[in-house]
């Protein structure tokens, strides 16, 4: 009992696990099937309860649309605005920042992000960007970061911005190995008071935690070293070749 629950708890720390499709176009997902992520939203919803569900951007100033931690890849974003500056495309800048960087990866008037450099709405549709009608704006580019995300839209033009609606999604990935931890010690704990003894070296409670270590330097190799591509994918592999094996013990 104690091996199945921890086995099942290992299938959730696979979210953690730096995935290739992070870094390229996303392949298609089966909805009918449980997904290794979850999945946020930040929005400009009305917080109040209200029908508000809009932003101003005076003159000058910035408006901080996405500001959280990762693990985790940027979706979506989705936009529509109301401004009285015939130019207001090319006026408002949207950045970028990945990681804590001081300096944006992405900077660009917001116009030209969404294909339209000319500063004039055009409804347009492709895989990655889409303009549809009344200014909806929209990005499918997936976009990954490992500790924080950070994307403002700033008004560098002369007129207010009267309405600045937003929404964004995002996946989560950091969200299996404190459950794995959890379900670990648990397991620990309910094997004390049942046995009233561990013995470390059985395989069934070895494997196990060498399960954890395993995605313990799976956890690390994403944070802190950047590790990607085929080097995480053996590891990956090999973390679930124990787990396979702590299966087997029980």
């Amino acid at each position: 009992m104690l091996l199945r629950a921890l086995f099942l708890s290992s299938f959730i720390i696979l979210s953690v696990s730096p995935h290739t499709q992070a870094q390229t176009t996303p392949a298609k997902i089966d909805l009918a099937q449980p997904q290794d992520y979850v999945l946020k939203r930040t929005s400009s919803f009305d917080r109040s309860g209200g029908n508000a569900d809009f932003r101003k951007i005076p003159p000058g100033q910035t408006l901080t649309i996405l500001d959280v931690d990762g693990p985790a890849t940027l979706t979506h974003i989705w936009f529509t605005l109301s401004s009285r500056e015939a130019t207001h495309l090319k006026k408002l800048v949207l950045r970028m920042y990945w990681d804590h960087e001081s300096t944006p990866s992405v900077e660009t008037p917001l116009g030209d992000f969404f294909g339209l450099g000319l500063g004039d709405y055009y409804t347009w549709e492709s895989e990655l960007l889409a303009v549809a009608h009344e200014h909806a704006l929209n990005s499918f580019f997936p976009m990954p970061f490992q500790k924080h995300a950070l994307v403002t839209v700033t008004n560098e033009g002369q007129k207010m911005v009267d309405a600045f609606y937003f929404n964004l999604g995002y996946r989560a990935l950091l969200i299996g190995f404190p459950c794995m931890t959890v379900g670990l010690i648990l397991g620990i704990v309910l094997a004390q008071a049942t046995y009233h003894t561990i013995d470390f070296l059985d395989p069934i409670f070895f494997l196990s935690i060498l399960m954890w270590f395993v995605y313990l330097l799976l956890v690390y190799t994403r944070w802190n070293a950047g590790w990607r591509g085929r080097r995480v994918a053996y590891l990956a592999a090999g973390a679930f070749v124990v787990a396979v094996l702590a299966w087997c013990a029980n």
